[in-house]
C-alpha cells in the first residue's frame, strides 16, 4: 500500500511521549490513528444500537397511543348515539325514555 506524507503540529509533550516507545516513528502515529479511528467506530456503532432501541421504544408508545384513540373514538361514537343533538331541547325525562 502507498503511503502519503502527511503534515500536523504536536504538542512537544505528546511528541516527546511518542518518541519514548519503542518502534518507527511512523508505525507509532499509524497505530495510535488505528486505535483511535476504531475508538470512533465502536462509539458509534453503540451509538446505532442506542438510537434502534429508542425508536422501537418510540413505535410501542405510538401503537398504544394509536389503541388508546381508537377506544376514545368508540366511546364517542356511543355518546353520540346515545345523547341528544346540542341543539334540540328536550325535558329532562324524555331524556332517559329514549
Amino acid at each position: 500500500m502507498a503511503k502519503k506524507p502527511v503534515n500536523f503540529r504536536l504538542d512537544r509533550d505528546l511528541l516527546a511521549e511518542l518518541d519514548a516507545l519503542p518502534g518507527d516513528r511512523t508505525a507509532k502515529f499509524e497505530d495510535a490513528l488505528r486505535s483511535y479511528l476504531k475508538g470512533n467506530a465502536d462509539v458509534l456503532a453503540r451509538k446505532v444500537e442506542l438510537l434502534e432501541l429508542e425508536l422501537q421504544h418510540r413505535e410501542e408508545l405510538i401503537a398504544g397511543l394509536r389503541a388508546h384513540v381508537a377506544d376514545l373514538e368508540t366511546q364517542l361514537g356511543y355518546l353520540q348515539r346515545v345523547l341528544p343533538p346540542p341543539g334540540e331541547k328536550k325535558k329532562w325525562w324524555q331524556f332517559f325514555r329514549r
